[in-house]
């Protein structure tokens, strides 16, 4: 993920998108999809991973659960759902606001005002994006240079993320937008006072439904 992001240290890296995943995730309707409980990385930490199931009622599964992330998208197991239509996207350009999380740098829409997509007729309201640096999850063993999780959430609190691997190579236009701004993000939020087009993530890329 773009870990904490300090103002005086930003370095601008040009990366262009390589693959495009869709994964469906089920979830409790009562789930905060930008939910502001504390949580790091650090192992042996009071909210470092090993603790991260009593954390929140919510994330009950990171301690008990079998399947966790990250996932290993292997070719020859991949297992296509015939029944799920090609993605539909529907997104407006609409202002944003920037939250640095300590973690990881949040683009977030007001919910509904940015359109979302539609997947075998069922709306998906799109909520914000983050990225990961490296690349979370791994194709055939291989682990892009980063990895951008576009999060949309229906009116049952099911969420629909779709995530974007990068390579190193020329700027993505979306990123390239954004990336004067980081610098500006805090955990509470900085309002963008410039509109951004989500459209511009999904563009030109080769989308692989899984």
């Amino acid at each position: 993920m773009i870990m904490g992001v300090k103002k005086s240290s930003l370095t601008l890296v040009s990366f262009s998108c390589l693959l495009l995943t869709l994964f469906l995730i089920t979830v409790n309707a009562k789930l905060g999809i930008d939910d502001e409980t504390s949580y790091s990385y650090v192992v042996g930490a009071k909210d470092g991973p090993e603790n991260w199931g009593n954390l929140n009622p919510s994330w009950r599964l990171c301690g008990t659960g079998k399947t966790q992330s990250p996932i290993n998208i292997v070719d020859c197991e991949v297992n296509f759902t015939q029944s799920l239509a090609d993605l539909n996207r529907k997104y407006h350009p609409t202002k944003v606001v920037l939250k640095n999380k300590g973690h990881e740098i949040q683009v977030v829409w007001e919910e509904g005002e940015a359109g979302g997509i539609i997947i075998n007729g069922d709306e998906f309201k799109l909520l914000q994006c983050h990225w990961h640096i490296p690349a979370e999850h791994t194709v055939n063993g291989f682990r892009s240079n980063m990895e951008l999780h576009i999060v949309h959430v229906n009116n049952r609190g099911d969420i629909a993320v779709v995530g974007i691997l990068y390579e190193l190579g020329p700027a993505d236009p979306f990123l390239a937008k954004l990336l004067p701004y980081l610098p500006l993000a805090t955990q509470q939020g900085y309002p963008l006072k410039r509109s951004i087009n989500p459209s511009n993530q999904v563009s030109r890329q080769r989308i692989l439904q899984i």
